[in-house]
């Protein structure tokens, strides 16, 4: 027997990437996905901090990377972190990584890359503008950068 959704009305489906969120706690986790929510973007999957490392490296293509943190797990953040600034680095993402001052060194440490804005304390104006900015911070490979890397893969199948 085959089965038909009836009620397709309330079903959209946004063109872009999702977002993904990860966050320290269920308080961290509400404040992201209103941020994320409010600047209309589809969000992805929510995660916590000990589960984004696995859930990055299964995803595709994200339109960014949420992080919102308020207190400081140690090693799994570190992590995290790091992971984060080689995605970031390596142009798979942008990144917004909402903090608090407790834990801005951490972070600041770990994460010094254009694609990654750091907010502290943010309100959501600052919030909807960090995620903007650091989707403005994509940008799309120029003919040569293009070439470039062709060159580089057919060097390395070669070899």
């Amino acid at each position: 027997m085959d089965a038909y959704l009836s009620n397709l009305n309330n079903l959209s489906y946004s063109d872009e990437y999702p977002v993904i969120i990860a966050a320290t706690s269920e308080a961290a986790m509400a404040r992201a996905e209103r941020a994320v929510q409010a600047s209309d973007y589809r969000i992805g999957a929510r995660v916590s901090v000990e589960e984004a490392p696995s859930r990055l490296a299964q995803q595709g293509r994200a339109t960014a990377l949420w992080l919102e943190i308020d207190r400081d797990l140690g090693g799994p953040l570190d992590d995290l972190l790091g992971q984060i600034a080689r995605d970031v680095a390596q142009e798979r993402f942008p990144a917004v990584i909402s903090t608090n001052k407790d834990v801005l060194d951490v972070v600041a440490a770990a994460i010094d890359q254009p694609g990654a804005q750091i907010i502290v304390e943010s309100d959501d104006a600052e919030r909807a503008a960090a995620l903007a900015t650091a989707l403005s911070m994509i940008r799309a490979p120029t003919a040569t950068e293009r070439c470039r890397r062709r060159q580089e893969r057919r060097a390395a199948a070669a070899a």
